[in-house]
């Protein structure tokens, strides 16, 4: 029986090595990466060539049993995950895992461009499992088993080889990796603190010493009429010549001002980051949940001050209440009125999760300082339509020239466009009347998010935000 045994041909391996076993291994192990490197070239990102977490997705689709492809399908789910989650976070680079996830019920309000990417994104989850499957049938499966192997055992001997250099500006922007797994990159920057972020209260800690702001401008003691403005995604032109055209309506009536400063500074955060800079100078670690946070934890919050000092404090946002949590800390932090999207159901609507538009919201600027000439009052007010992906349905007054300033069609320009169109609307609000002694503080929630394979760095200063601050006469 031995001797039989022994002279039996058995196959345990087919040959990896021939051509045809190995151009359809290869193929069928390296097809999972296929949707991620076609957006990666579109929106100049930075990817590693082979990510590692596939591997594993594709050993387990060649395997004869349903119970394993089913577990591959739900591997590979996970693993689109923190790949997008990566090439989102260079976009936005203040978001991580938890905050993704924090976003997920806001979809159904983000704007088209958003909800489209997201459908792609999911039809892929739910198609490429099934390819892989089909497809797997018919590829020499031990030679994909061997090619898993070499390429992960290759692969991650070689995870420091990059393809390309570029200076390291912020998270993931220069993971240009020949090979290299997502999840481990993820891990070096942010960490094992996913999960316990999803279990943690938002921490509102200080400002760090170094970290400037605008609201510092402001002249002291404060006077009876303030307007504070955080501008969606201003950043900061790289030639003054353009960031002097964005503001060239305000300029044209310095004679109406009794004096205008201007400025940036650096900083990466979300909106409501930006937001707490300003208004508390407080930062949040940990989550979004500010419904739960001790309203004690926002008691020096400008607000709050100049309330008990007998201001009326007003905040306006053209976006739902439900988005950060606003409804809540508005409060929290001092705010005796508010205005969001579903207090202003007769507004007009624009692009960006679906709020009300920038444009229509002067009125109630100047509404409020109107009904209460006599008193003191503190307006805050936090802009939209510049939201990206900057729609060019929302320019109705387009008249930053792109071309002659030299910048890049496509986002970048629709961006700045947005901006000098709001501070064209804020020129205007500068003629009426019950605006008289305003003083007026302008300033940046954080750089724009380029999707766009155009060199940011030729038009934008990175990571940067800029401030206006002016006093009407």
């Amino acid at each position: 029986m031995w001797q039989d045994l022994l002279k039996k041909d058995i196959k345990i391996l087919e040959n990896p090595l021939l051509w045809k076993n190995m151009w359809r291994a290869l193929a069928f192990v390296l097809l999972p990466n296929l949707l991620l490197w076609c957006a990666c070239y579109f929106m100049n990102l930075a990817r590693p060539i082979v990510n590692l977490d596939y591997l594993l997705v594709s050993a387990l689709m060649v395997m004869p049993w349903r119970s394993a492809k089913i577990f591959g399908g739900v591997l590979f789910a996970v693993c689109v995950f923190v790949d997008c989650a990566m090439l989102l976070m260079q976009l936005f680079p203040f978001l991580d895992l938890a905050a993704t996830v924090y976003l997920i019920p806001f979809l159904p309000q983000a704007p088209l461009r958003f909800i489209v990417l997201v459908a792609l994104v999911v039809a892929y989850v739910a198609a490429m499992p099934w390819l892989l499957a089909r497809i797997g049938r018919y590829v020499p499966r031990k030679s994909v088993w061997f090619y898993c192997i070499l390429l992960g055992l290759c692969g991650w001997s070689i995870r420091s080889a990059t393809y390309r250099t570029v200076p390291a500006e912020y998270f993931a922007r220069d993971n240009y990796f020949i090979s290299h797994s997502q999840t481990a990159l993820y891990a070096e920057h942010y960490g094992n603190g996913f999960l316990t972020a999803m279990r943690q209260l938002p921490e509102l800690i200080p400002i760090d010493k170094t970290q400037d702001y605008a609201s510092k401008q402001l002249v002291r003691p404060i006077g009876d009429k303030v307007l504070m403005i955080v501008a969606e995604s201003w950043g900061v032109a790289r030639e003054a010549s353009v960031q002097r055209a964005i503001l060239q309506k305000i300029y044209d009536r310095q004679d109406k001002l009794a004096f205008i400063k201007e400025g940036y500074f650096d900083f990466a955060g979300a909106t409501v980051q930006g937001e707490l800079r300003e208004l508390c100078q407080l930062n949040t670690t940990g989550g979004y949940a500010f419904h739960k946070t001790d309203p004690a934890q926002f008691a020096r919050c400008l607000p709050n001050i100049l309330k008990q000092q007998g201001y009326q404090t007003i905040a306006m946002h053209g976006a739902s209440s439900r988005l950060y949590d606003r409804h809540s800390w508005y409060a929290k932090a001092g705010f005796g009125k508010t205005l969001f999207a579903e207090d202003l159901p007769d507004k007009p609507r624009c692009y960006a999760f679906h709020g009300a538009c920038d444009r229509a919201l002067y009125d109630e600027v100047a509404k409020a300082f109107r009904q209460n000439a006599q008193g003191k009052t503190f307006f805050y007010w936090l802009t939209l339509t510049s939201h990206s992906p900057y729609a060019q349905s929302d320019m109705h007054q387009p008249r930053l020239d792109c071309k002659q300033h030299q910048l890049f069609e496509g986002d970048i320009c629709n961006n700045m466009r947005l901006n000098a169109q709001f501070f064209d609307g804020l020129a205007e609000l500068i003629d009426r009347p019950e605006m008289r002694g305003t003083e007026v503080i302008v300033v940046g929630d954080h750089m724009p998010p380029i999707f766009s394979n155009a060199p940011i760095h030729k038009n934008l200063r990175w990571n940067d935000v800029s401030w206006l601050h002016f006093k009407i006469q």
